[in-house]
């Protein structure tokens, strides 16, 4: 039976081992990354962590809401392997929790969440791109999409890509060339995104990968990984790296790096067609994830809520 374990009481062991055991180990749900990614977080478990989910949540006004942290993109229910189990109940079971935990809920739950459990839910779906990298570099090249296949032979030898255990270049790159039109991320978010960086180098989880044109560097991302899976976490490029195709360089590095490794790529995205048609080019197939959201705030708030965001 799921229950809500508060933070103090989690057992951080049995945690990432349960994670570590499940079908679907997306490696920002270990407990060092929660713990930095959203410091006030409880656990939706049972007495055995047969099963396991994040709890991230906030206090505004006095009243708790449950939200997704940046850099994480899917959480929801996490299941060991080899564990006998009716998933619809335990997800009913782990949706009908969430309720009863705050009065407000969003979240983005994992491909392995069936939408017919979503009743008297607010819900709609969103893709992300992965790529299996259990075949050896040539093998996944050949589907490389031939636009691909050109700028990677002309820009391929022009940039110099290097690993850096710090993230100042990447986070430089992206507040130079993105920052300001993001409005959400501010400073303590990329204190946050450092600090990230920064263990999951400690715990041999991530790196960050960097392009390199004449002693400057252009584009860069940061790349997460565990024995399963390699993420796009986060990453940036200046309008010289786009012109030399940089990132393209990059990703194409790392699909080498990680291939016949039984891993696999999730690009994280995308819903917009444009960078959705770019991780296709890799031969990356689409997976459903979901966000879902619960709102029972008392009508005033719900109502303040509502101009707030201008709907």
């Amino acid at each position: 039976m799921l229950r809500v374990i508060p933070h103090k009481n989690i057992d951080k062991v049995l945690w990432d081992h349960a994670l570590n055991q499940s079908e679907l180990p997306l490696p920002y749900c270990y407990s060092w990354y929660l713990d930095i990614a959203c410091p006030d977080w409880d656990a939706i478990t049972d007495d055995n962590y047969a099963a396991i989910a994040p709890l991230p949540f906030r206090k505004k006004a006095g009243i708790r809401y449950v939200y997704q942290p940046f850099f994480t993109q899917q959480f929801g229910l996490f299941v060991r392997g080899g564990i006998q189990i009716n998933k619809e109940a335990i997800q009913n079971e782990y949706l009908s929790i969430l309720k009863n935990y705050a009065p407000f809920v969003t979240l983005q739950l994992n491909t392995l969440t069936s939408p017919e459990v979503f009743t008297a839910t607010s819900y709609r779906s969103r893709t992300t791109y992965q790529l299996n990298l259990k075949n050896v570099y040539h093998s996944i090249t050949s589907s490389y999409n031939e636009n691909l296949k050109r700028n990677l032979k002309k820009y391929k030898g022009a940039c110099e890509i290097k690993t850096n255990k710090q993230p100042d270049n990447l986070i430089q790159l992206f507040r130079s060339a993105k920052g300001h039109g993001i409005k959400e991320l501010r400073d303590t978010d990329y204190t946050r995104l450092s600090r990230l960086i920064e263990e999951a180098v400690i715990h041999k989880y991530g790196m960050v990968w960097e392009a390199w044109i004449s002693n400057r560097c252009i584009a860069a991302a940061f790349i997460l990984y565990n024995h399963q899976f390699v993420i796009n976490l986060f990453n940036a490029s200046d309008a010289e790296g786009r012109t030399y195709q940089a990132m393209s360089v990059l990703f194409d590095h790392i699909i080498n790096h990680f291939s016949g490794s039984e891993r696999t790529l999730d690009f994280e995205g995308s819903d917009i067609p444009g960078v959705a048609a770019y991780y296709r080019s890799f031969g990356a197939s689409p997976k459903t994830y979901w966000n879902i959201t619960f709102n029972q705030l008392p009508w005033h708030l719900r109502l303040l809520k509502k101009l707030k965001d201008g709907t």
